[in-house]
């Protein structure tokens, strides 16, 4: 996401717009983090993503041979321009994100706005009680301003550093620095 430091010169046009979080992949249960990706770079942009869903579907337009997918797609365009769908199980109070790294010791990270915070369960769900903790990137206007002028300062310190990973990025060059050990494990 770093590397989106262009999108800032546009920022006041994109932050704050209604969006949907739309991933593909071709076979169920295969996705990975694709739509967390989707959501990420939507964070970033700070929109406002009033959905999101996969579609499964391995043929370019194979999403739209099934009625049911039609239907989801049109669900995603009515929250679009209205009101945001429900989500589909708990999220994150703070973005809305669903993907979380359990730490331990009922202690959880929502994996979209990176924020730290707890559960427990209740019956058969968790609930989640997930605080700002200093990732507030996406959910802030100010943060995302202040993250804005680091990414530009480490531009600058790139530029300054550049003779050295030149230098360093030379050793490597144009040789063969990795070779074969006996057995086939390879050695640097």
């Amino acid at each position: 996401m770093d590397r989106g430091l262009s999108l800032y010169g546009v920022k006041e046009r994109l932050w704050g717009k209604p969006s949907i979080a739309v991933a593909v992949a071709g076979i169920e249960g295969k996705e990975g983090s694709t739509l967390l990706a989707v959501q990420g770079f939507l964070k970033c942009l700070l929109s406002d993503i009033k959905a999101s869903a996969v579609f499964y579907a391995a043929l370019p337009g194979e999403v739209l041979f099934d009625a049911g997918k039609l239907a989801t797609a049109g669900d995603l365009g009515s929250a679009l321009f209205g009101e945001a769908m429900a989500g589909g199980g708990p999220g994150c109070p703070l973005c809305g994100g669903d993907s979380f790294r359990f730490l331990g010791g009922g202690k959880v990270r929502c994996m979209l706005c990176g924020n730290d915070g707890t559960y427990r369960m209740e019956g058969e769900s968790p609930v989640f009680d997930i605080r700002r903790s200093g990732h507030d990137l996406f959910l802030d206007r100010e943060e995302a301003l202040r993250r804005e002028n680091w990414l530009r300062g480490m531009k600058d310190r790139f530029i300054a550093e550049l003779p050295r990973v030149k230098e360093v990025r030379d050793r490597y060059k144009g040789g063969d620095w990795i070779k074969p050990r006996p057995g086939g494990a390879r050695s640097v």
